[in-house]
């Protein structure tokens, strides 16, 4: 009987882990030219010179898409993404641009990263936002050698 009861506990965990935890956010590849023109709410991540984040968050929508606050982002307003999208063609190289959406396919922003930067995207329903977290792997903590 307490078999039983333990097997349907552990049973019951592992599908709620594999169906209730699953993104309810995707995360596209895309060129930067399929950033279309328009104002959004841009935030901005910048710790070194190569190491740069901006995203672009539609303010006509109902969710926001928000970076994670740390001392190197800056919220920049209300803006077009031109001027931030010619930055990484003339100094960064190497970069990711990435449209962030619901899975029913509601866009609801766009991030260009450096490839030296990586990222995270969760979803945060209690604030009904979706949270952008950079990892600047120039900036964690290291062993003394």
């Amino acid at each position: 009987m307490i078999k039983t009861i333990l097997w349907g506990i552990i049973l019951g965990t592992s599908v709620w882990a594999i169906l209730g935890c699953q993104a309810t956010t995707v995360r596209q590849r895309i060129e930067p030219e399929a950033i279309p023109e328009g104002i959004y709410r841009v935030t901005v991540h910048k710790s070194y010179a190569k190491s740069y984040a901006v995203l672009f968050d539609n303010p006509h929508d109902d969710k926001k898409v928000v970076m994670a606050h740390t001392w190197f982002t800056k919220e920049m307003g209300m803006d077009r993404p031109g001027a931030y999208l010619d930055r990484f063609r003339q100094r960064i190289r190497f970069y990711s641009t990435f449209r962030i959406s619901e899975k029913d396919g509601t866009v609801r922003g766009y991030l260009v990263i450096s490839n030296l930067l990586d990222h995270r995207v969760s979803n945060d329903l209690r604030r009904n936002k979706i949270m952008i977290q950079i990892i600047d792997p120039a900036l964690q903590a290291r062993e003394p050698d």
